[in-house]
């Protein structure tokens, strides 16, 4: 459990998303914060069942109801 967040508030950071077959990793301002590979059969939530990795759709959100949230140069590149 991380209990420092890896960016301060009010600053922009940059985030970076890597995806590499069903591999996961994601950095804040370069340093790997997180890295996931899903398994061969992931358990389901019910009503989930669009809830595994693949291509086309992304999101972003935040968790804090009362936050505000601004984003900025978003990329998104495939890679080879």
């Amino acid at each position: 459990i991380m209990n420092k967040s890896p960016a301060k508030d009010n600053e922009w950071f940059t985030q970076t998303v890597i995806v590499e077959g069903k591999h996961v990793t994601v950095k804040v301002n370069g340093k790997v914060v997180n890295e996931y590979t899903e398994p061969s059969d992931p358990k389901k939530r019910a009503g989930s069942a669009g809830e595994v990795i693949g291509s086309g759709t992304f999101v972003l959100q935040g968790h804090d109801p009362g936050s505000e949230i601004h984003y900025k140069n978003i990329k998104v590149k495939p890679l080879p």
